[in-house]
């Protein structure tokens, strides 16, 4: 408990220094924001995961669902409440009301109490307070998600490497030779491929992106808001269109333009796939650099250069 009483009296300081002159129509929530920063790189996070987190609960706090328990804890912390006390006297018995604070109040009081005296009102430490549960509840989140992460999965035995080819436009093929139980089956190991297709309005992203020849952390979501159509599928069967894209090479600049992305994955994904749930969707988008092993762009083309590969709205 005293070390839990050391850290909320450590953030209730930090979220005190912040900004203490500001008392705009958005106080509020830009204190909420700051205290859970705090709290969150207080959290055994891996440093490059740490800014997903506290993004992805900042995002969360317009929603619903977590509008209204901010409202619902911050009501029942400042709002007393009026209860009704019996009272005999001479001429029967009567009822008085009286008011008292929340029940909230009291059970956090003592832990509050224990905290050094602050000089601006109780304002600040309810909000470090509701701050630490939103936290709280998204720490759970991520070490569940992790814990899905580290399911293991099913691969196949005694698999050995073998020579390398390249493919028509650039990147690596093994071949391996996997051997079965019952027999020997020669096969390639296969190369999965992901096509954005991006408006050419979008140059200075994926021009970007063509520069460095990567995919770094912040570039998966603005993919996800621009990224028109998709498909995924396995080199070997996009090969042939592939070798044939430059035919679509746009020599008049068009607003109908496009940008082919191709990314070679590190595995199939089935958040990649037609027709699946869009938040895991978007997440799997946000971890694009993770799961990219190289990334090539072919553009501006002409807009009938899709045509060939068997995409689907994002």
């Amino acid at each position: 408990m005293t070390k839990f009483i050391n850290l909320l009296h450590d953030v209730n300081s930090q979220v005190q220094n912040i900004d203490q002159n500001y008392h705009g129509d958005d106080w509020f929530l830009t204190k909420l924001n700051e205290a859970i920063s705090i709290w969150c790189n207080k959290l055994p996070i891996p440093e490059y995961e740490k800014s997903i987190v506290i993004d992805d609960i900042k995002k969360g706090l317009p929603f619903y669902q977590i509008n209204h328990l901010v409202n619902y804890i911050y009501e029942e912390w400042e709002k007393p409440k009026v209860y009704a006390r019996k009272k005999n006297t001479f001429i029967g018995s009567q009822y008085e009301e009286y008011t008292k604070k929340s029940k909230l109040f009291d059970s956090v009081k003592n832990i509050f109490n224990k905290l050094p005296p602050i000089k601006q009102n109780m304002n600040i430490r309810i909000i470090v307070f509701i701050a630490f549960i939103i936290t709280a509840v998204a720490y759970v989140i991520y070490l569940l998600n992790k814990t899905e992460e580290k399911k293991p999965v099913n691969k196949p035995s005694n698999v050995l490497p073998s020579s390398k080819t390249t493919s028509s436009y650039g990147y690596d093929s093994s071949n391996y030779t996997s051997v079965e139980s019952t027999q020997t089956v020669r096969s390639k190991l296969v190369t999965n491929l992901l096509i954005l297709v991006v408006s050419a309005s979008e140059k200075l992203i994926v021009e970007s992106i063509k520069t460095k020849g990567k995919i770094d952390q912040e570039d998966g979501e603005k993919l996800y808001e621009i990224t028109e159509f998709l498909c995924q599928d396995t080199e070997t069967n996009l090969s042939a269109e592939l070798a044939n894209i430059n035919q679509f090479k746009s020599t008049e600049a068009s607003e109908f333009d496009i940008y082919l992305i191709v990314i070679e994955l590190n595995q199939a994904h089935e958040e990649f796939k037609k027709n699946v749930n869009q938040t895991d969707r978007f997440y799997t988008f946000r971890n694009l650099a993770k799961l990219t092993k190289k990334v090539e762009v072919f553009g501006p083309l002409e807009m009938e250069a899709y045509e060939p590969f068997n995409v689907y709205k994002l």
